[in-house]
């Protein structure tokens, strides 16, 4: 990921990189544990459940989902781009 334009000295306070939305329309996130101040940055978002925050069922591997990368990083506007997004 790798900022194009934004003041990243005034950020929000998110607090998740990205979700998972379920059919049911529950949800789990992956936190941010780092602040990004827009230079180019790799994130891994391993899918290991002990890291995510929400409640997991025992079978959610098997149940299809929506992957969310979520944003908004200031409280001004930015410009962010994604590249070699896998899902391994």
């Amino acid at each position: 990921m790798m900022s194009f334009a934004g003041d990243f000295r005034n950020q929000n306070s998110a607090t998740s990189l990205v979700r998972l939305r379920f059919a049911n329309d529950s949800s789990v996130e992956f936190p941010i544990y780092e602040r990004y101040d827009g230079s180019a940055k790799t994130f891994y978002v391993q899918f290991i459940k002990e890291l995510w925050i929400g409640k997991f069922d025992d079978q959610w591997y098997m149940r299809p989902f929506i992957v969310e990368i979520l944003g908004d990083w200031t409280r001004g506007w930015e410009t962010i781009g994604l590249d070699n997004v896998e899902i391994i």
